[in-house]
This record gives structure tokens, sequence and C-alpha cells, in this order.
């Protein structure tokens, strides 16, 4: 290879490495957190390097692409298919609305919610008006229900639920306050844990984000491990990055997305839930106008879990 070629080789391993070992510097989250695009960036290149018959680049273009695939590959969900449910369990379906990038009337979100239909609803960064407009509009499908009211900051929370929501605790991350509640059927208890992450959009925002998932996975490992649990919000980082690894390290949960779309916005929602259960789909919510509004996903009880069945009402 003449100096030229070792230059962009040198540059595409480099991108390649940062991706995968994350520096602690804010350029390297601007490439971690679009890892999807340098994939398609180097295919692309890959293709162009073999017209001008660039084989050594095409090589480390195409196999810099398969590692960064396999890296995030490795951290998504490990089913090749989404199981599905052989109709002896019922559906446990919860949703996560952020109603931020909502273009749209409140009408349209109750049409929304009634056309999808979940056991359990979370809603994040809602005004005080629309929080009393949902309770309200609502009331006949989700009985019961838990918010904190914080006058439209992105700590405002309220979780909607079908099932009987037998215990509720607020707590807190870095100051932030989180939700966990406690819904009871006839023979099972399940935890939903509503959190959300602060953005990183600067050096000392990075390490208050850090210390945010460290707390909340101290918080899931010290609970009864023994409770089917997921655990749902906006994370405000990909699911590729080290802080997310690390709480599904800790807690022993599972990545509910199996893959991801180049969509107009980075996959910052997600679900994570316990072993107690099996994930049988997940799918990103839009709006109208093609908004990512939020993420839905179904489950049953792990059949081969020895903590018995879930019956939903």
């Amino acid at each position: 290879m003449n100096l030229k070629d070792k230059v962009i080789s040198f540059v595409l391993v480099v991108i390649a490495v940062v991706i995968i070992f994350q520096p602690k510097f804010r350029l390297a989250e601007v490439i971690m957190n679009n890892a999807l695009i340098v994939i398609l960036t180097y295919v692309s290149l890959g293709m162009l390097f073999a017209l001008f018959d660039k084989r050594k680049l095409v090589y480390i273009s195409l196999l810099s692409a398969l590692l960064i695939t396999l890296y995030i590959k490795n951290i998504s969900n490990d089913n090749l298919l989404y199981k599905k449910n052989d109709g002896l369990l019922p559906n446990l379906e919860v949703c996560h609305f952020n109603v931020i990038d909502f273009e749209g009337d409140n009408p349209e979100i109750i049409k929304s919610i009634i056309e999808l239909n979940p056991e359990i609803l979370s809603f994040e960064a809602l005004s005080p008006i629309l929080n009393k407009y949902l309770i309200e509009n609502l009331k006949s499908r989700y009985a019961y229900n838990t918010f904190i009211n914080r006058g439209g900051d992105v700590d405002s929370k309220l979780i909607l639920s079908k099932i009987p929501i037998t215990d509720v605790d607020t707590f807190y991350l870095q100051g932030h306050p989180q939700l966990k509640v406690e819904v009871t059927d006839k023979k099972m208890n399940i935890d939903f844990i509503f959190s959300n992450i602060t953005p990183i959009v600067y050096s000392g925002s990075n390490s208050i984000s850090e210390a945010q998932i460290e707390e909340l996975a101290e918080y899931i490992s010290t609970k009864n491990n023994n409770t089917p649990t997921i655990v749902v919000g906006e994370f405000n980082q990909v699911y590729w990055s080290n802080s997310i690894r690390y709480l599904l390290a800790k807690t022993n949960l599972n990545n509910a997305r199996r893959y991801v779309y180049l969509t107009k916005r980075k996959p910052y929602e997600h679900i994570f839930y316990s072993k107690e259960l099996v994930c049988l789909k997940i799918e990103e919510l839009f709006d109208n106008k093609s908004n990512n509004i939020g993420i839905v996903g179904n489950f049953v009880v792990n059949k081969n879990n020895k903590n018995a069945e879930l019956t939903l009402k």
C-alpha cells in the first residue's frame, strides 16, 4: 500500500476501535453514537475501493464493519428471531411514550394508546395539564395510576396500568426522581421501573449519566431477584455504550432490542427485562409526521423459569 492507503487504513481501524472500546472524550461519544452510520459508510467504502481494485482497503473496511456489527449484536437480544406465544400464556404489553417530540393534539395520543392497548403505559416530560388529561380520558381502560408532577420538565412521569398497582417507590438517581411500581395479578408480582437518564451534552453530564446508571444498577440488583422485572425509559444513550453494558451485566437484565433501524432518531428509548420473562416483540412508535415518540414491548412469563405463571385480568 502507498502512504495514502496506509493513512486511510489507519483512520478506518481507529474509528472501529473507538466504537468498540469507547475512550472517554467527546468525539469518541459522537462516533460511538453514530455506529450505524459508520457501518453503512464502511460497506459503501468497501464497494468503492473494489471499483478501484484497492483490495486491502476493501478487506479493512468490510472487516471493520463486520467487527462493529458483531459488537453491537452481542449486546442486542440474543434471539435470532423473537419467540412466539404458544397461546397458553397471556401477553403483557408495555408502552413508553416520550411526548416531547409528539406533533399532534391530545386526542391523537388517546387514539394511539387505544389502538396499541397495552397493559402498562409510561409517559415522561408531560405537562400537568396533559397528565390530568390522560388520567381522566383513559380511566375507563387504565384504572390505576401514579405520577411525579414536576411542572412538565424531563423528570415529570406518569404510569397508567390495567393491572392493580400495589406498591409505589420513588427513588433518586443523582437527585432526579424515578418510579418503580409493583403490579400485582392473581399469581405473580411484576416490578415495573420507569427511569430517565441525563443526556450527555457536555463533559460534565457524562459523569452524571454514568453515576445515574451505576445507581440504577445498584437499585435493581439489590431488590428481590425473583420478581419479574421490566425497566423502561429514556436512557439518552445507545445500548452499546459502556454504561448500558455495565447496567445489563450488573443486573443480569436482557436487552429487548434485537436490532435497530437507521431512523431519524438514535435508539435512546430502551426496554430491559429479567430472566423470568420472554420478549415476544419490540417496536418503535412514530407519530403521523414520522417523529419517534416511544417504544412498545410484548412479554410473557418464561415457562422454563421456576418462578411460575402470569395471569392477566
